[in-house]
């Protein structure tokens, strides 16, 4: 029982440290939720909506943010070309569509798709090679378990 709440706890702490590449709104949910300890349910009282809604909202960025893409994204960002890098951090950072990605870059849907498609092949080396996505990659921490397409 005593492992299981350390799994809670190293998840709780991963889930705050790597939502500071969130938006405000969606940092400030996570911290409340995983940093502050307080329920969804409390959350959504002081939000004003359903806590079903508000419950399905952080399990969907709790598991973009400890994603593998997201923490390679994250890190390796910087050394790619801009449009690349706008796509991926719209893309899988912000969990954005394709689709308006690809109208806020101003290319067409099948570049946009040509450029995610050499993000997941650029990771998928690291994770062939038998490397991580980065420092603190979530999942398989390396082995392909957890990357999500």
């Amino acid at each position: 029982m005593v492992r299981r709440f350390q799994h809670r706890r190293e998840l709780a702490e991963l889930v705050v440290q790597r939502a500071e590449f969130l938006s405000a709104e969606e940092r400030a949910l996570l911290v409340a939720v995983y940093g502050d300890g307080r329920t969804v349910k409390d959350v959504a009282a002081l939000m004003g909506v359903e806590a079903r809604k508000l419950r399905r909202r952080v399990a969907r960025l709790t598991r973009r943010v400890v994603s593998d893409r997201f923490i390679f994204v994250v890190r390796h960002r910087e050394s790619w070309p801009a449009a690349r890098r706008r796509l991926a951090t719209a893309c899988i950072v912000q969990g954005k569509s394709l689709r308006i990605a690809a109208a806020e870059v101003r290319t067409s849907l099948y570049n946009a798709r040509k450029q995610m498609d050499a993000v997941g092949a650029l990771l998928d080396a690291i994770v062939q090679g038998g490397g991580r996505a980065g420092p603190g990659a979530g999942g398989g921490e390396g082995t392909g378990e957890g990357v999500k397409r």
